[in-house]
């Protein structure tokens, strides 16, 4: 899931498929140079282990079809 200063969003987004029944599913994030202080928004989540969340930063926005890299 590609994110550009949505942090809010985000959070609520990533609280609802926690919440979801079905358990078997991976998240990729990646931060695409967001200046919202996401990481804000969503260390707490990030660091709960029961779930598959991978999250990636781009330290510059790279916009849709770009490679990502982890920094």
């Amino acid at each position: 899931m590609p994110v550009y200063n949505q942090g809010t969003f985000i959070r609520r987004a990533i609280i609802s498929l926690c919440g979801q029944n079905y358990t078997e599913w991976e998240l990729i994030l990646i931060n695409d140079g967001s200046t919202d202080q996401m990481e804000e928004y969503i260390t707490d989540i990030l660091q709960t282990t029961e779930y598959q969340i991978h999250y990636i930063i781009n330290s510059e926005n790279k916009g849709l079809g770009q490679h990502s890299t982890r920094d």
